[in-house]
Parts: C-alpha cells; structure tokens; sequence
C-alpha cells in the first residue's frame, strides 16, 4: 500500500468505519424484515382472536387491530382514537412541564396534508428537545398512573441503528398502539443541527440529523383538533424526512432508497 505510515492507517479506519455502517445497515433491514413476518403470522392471528372475542374494536384489554399493523389498510377509528388521546395527555404534561416539543414524522405529514391523522397512519410521533429529556423521564411514572404503558429504552452508544433513547407511550402492556418520542440534541460535529443518539431500521430511509432553525422557534397549529407544538420549517422537515413526494399520499413509510 502506498504513502506514509499515518496516512495508511487513516484509510485502514475509514474503510473499516465504512463497513461496519454497512453491516449495521444490513443487520438492521434483516431485523425489519423479521419483524413484519412475526407481526404477519403470530400476532396478527392473536389479534383477530381479540377483537372477535369482544365483538368491537380493540381496546386496552386486547391487542391492537390487526388492520393496525398494514399500511395498505386504512387504521380503525378505535385505535385512531386511542392514538389521539395518547398525544393530547403527553401534549398537556410536556406543555405544564416546560419541555420543548415538536410533531414529526407521520404526525407531521398528516399535520400538513390533511390537519389530522393519516387514515392509515398506525401511531403519533413526537421530537422532544434533548435538553429537557430528565424532564421527560420524569413523567413515566405519572404516564403509568393514568393507565398507560410508559417505557424508555436507554441510549445504545454503540449501535447507532438500533431502538434507544426514546419513550413509547402504549394504550397498555398489552395493547400496543402508541405514541413515540424522539430525543433529539445539538449535535456538535455538525454545529446548528440537532441528531438523535439512536435512530431505529426505519430511519435508514428518511432524513435524519437536521436544522435547528427548522424546529425552533416552535409554532402552535391544531391535529385533529389537538393543540400541537409544530416545528418552525414544518414543509422543510417533510421533504427531509420523506423526499419531494411527501405532497403524495403513498401508502409507505419512506422512499425505497436509504438516506444520508
């Protein structure tokens, strides 16, 4: 190999740096792929058993609907409601508490397109500002006092693509429709972005670290007749995350192609 002894070295590191992102990349589409076959057999029949069992749609004693887990099919209006009372309860604590806060993703798009939810959107998601993330973990043990199912998954620093550092508020341990939120930090490589410490398989294919002046200042809007904090570039933050078809209403969580 040619060139001084540093200079070798520098790109032995970076060649492996690149490989292990695309072992994690390929570990984490192997994981995704798993899952939503697991989803398909076992806990699709189990949900099915549910809702006929009680004859109407799920609720905190059931599993969520099986409809719930394809986006080719639109959400029942049970577990939509379930989703919007889950976002107006952690809204109204995040609000009382000072944390800053922001609707993203799927939230967002459906903030933007039709003011609501997405008819077959499957869950809410939320940005919280990692500066008040004590904050929101102090609000766990009041979530789980109003009957909800609150849990934290801890930061994974070595695995970058893998759940971490987020709160998953569930109907209830058993049904699982949820609302997510996402902390996010001023990341300093990047000077005026904000990053996550752990992103999840999904995220591969959407927009990632970001603009902080695309989030602050924060605005008010209404979703689903829910009083929201929407970031400052909400438009901006779409493309982002979804590319220049975020206008369409494509039945699919991301472009087919992974993103930077």
């Amino acid at each position: 190999m040619d060139g001084p002894p540093d200079t070798r070295q520098e790109t032995l590191i970076s060649r492996r740096a690149a490989e292990g992102v695309d072992l994690e990349r390929k570990q984490a589409e192997t994981r995704m792929r798993t899952l939503a076959s697991r989803i398909k057999t076992r806990r699709a029949n189990e949900a099915m058993l549910d809702i006929s069992a009680t004859g109407r749609g799920c609720n905190a004693r059931t599993l969520r609907c099986p409809e719930a887990r394809n986006l080719l099919l639109d959400t029942p209006e049970c577990c939509k409601s379930h989703v919007r009372r889950i976002m107006a309860e952690v809204a109204r604590l995040m609000d009382r508490d000072g944390i800053r806060w922001w609707i993203d993703y799927g939230t967002l798009l459906g903030y933007l397109r039709d003011g609501g939810m997405i008819r077959y959107d499957k869950d809410g998601d939320l940005g919280v500002h990692g500066g008040d993330r004590d904050k929101l973990l102090a609000l766990q043990p009041e979530l789980l006092g109003l009957g909800y199912h609150a849990v934290f998954s801890p930061i994974r620093p070595t695995q970058r693509f893998r759940s971490g550092d987020r709160m998953k508020v569930w109907v209830s341990n058993r049904n699982h429709t949820n609302v997510d939120l996402f902390v996010w930090y001023p990341d300093k490589p990047k000077k005026g972005y904000l990053d996550r410490k752990n992103y999840i398989g999904a995220d591969l294919y959407k927009g990632r670290d970001f603009p902080m002046d695309w989030a602050f200042p924060l605005q008010r809007g209404q979703w689903d007749g829910i009083d929201v904090s929407v970031p400052a570039e909400p438009k901006l933050l779409a493309e982002h995350r979804y590319g220049p078809s975020w206008v369409d209403e494509l039945r699919e969580k991301h472009p087919p192609e992974a993103r930077r």
